[in-house]
């Protein structure tokens, strides 16, 4: 019995699963001995285990899909945009009071819980962005962190320095939170499946949440000037978020 790989394509990755179950096409002979061609189909495992793989690859790579495209069957089923109170995104396994001076939008992807627009320091061209996830963010924290730190390169194209790296982690309401600073060349295009221009003299200010129902990731990015600006302002937030 022959074998087929059946390749599956997402924007970010190709999964390919080898199904020595499946009948091979048979050649002439074959078929001049046989007037009927077994049709076998992949079994349910093994297209459970194909979805699986596309849902990781779509919640690493929220961008993976064009705009407008309907869930993936199975997947995560999109989030309506946020429309809760200032205090913090109902939806969040935390409650978290932002600054006034934030804007909070209509989320842009259904991954998101919440989302925010930082306004921009007097010296910079566009405004920073905070971003809150919840379950549909998989991996360890050290992973994620990992992940959001790869975004970033020096303007040669190297791994940022540890010089313009920072890790740190505290406590919140008896939760533990670690939060990252990290600045350099921005290459969100590269992570998210897109063509987006890497930015220059950008910082990233990350933080995942250990809360009793899982992770909660706060991840907020935009022009140096502008993230230092509001660093404090995150911070303070962060140090006084509560169990839901």
């Amino acid at each position: 019995m022959g074998q087929i790989r059946l390749t599956v394509m997402t924007g970010a990755a190709a999964f390919t699963l080898l199904c020595s179950g499946c009948e091979q096409k048979p050649s002439r002979s074959t078929a001049a001995k046989s007037t009927k061609a077994v049709a076998t189909q992949p079994t349910a495992t093994e297209l459970a285990n194909v979805r699986e793989l596309i849902q990781e690859d779509v919640a690493q790579s929220p961008s993976a899909l064009p705009p407008g495209h309907p869930p993936i069957a199975g997947g995560q089923t999109p989030l309506p945009p946020s429309t809760g109170p200032a205090a913090g995104a109902a939806e969040a396994p935390l409650q978290f009071t932002p600054p006034e001076t934030w804007s909070q939008e209509p989320v842009s992807s259904g991954m998101r819980l919440a989302q925010y627009r930082l306004p921009r320091a007097e010296s910079d061209t566009e405004d920073g962005e905070l971003a809150v996830f919840g379950a549909s963010i998989r991996g360890t924290v050290d992973q994620n962190i990992e992940r959001w730190r790869g975004q970033f390169s020096t303007a040669e194209g190297q791994p940022v320095p540890d010089g313009a790296f920072a890790r740190e982690t505290f406590e919140a309401d008896g939760m533990k939170v670690t939060l990252i600073s990290v600045t350099g060349r921005y290459n969100a295009g590269t992570m998210m499946g897109g063509s987006a221009a890497p930015k220059d003299n950008f910082t990233m200010l990350g933080a995942i949440v250990e809360t009793p129902s899982g992770l909660c990731y706060f991840k907020a990015v935009g022009p140096q000037a502008t993230m230092t600006r509001h660093q404090d302002a995150l911070l303070h937030m962060l140090r006084t978020v509560k169990k839901e």
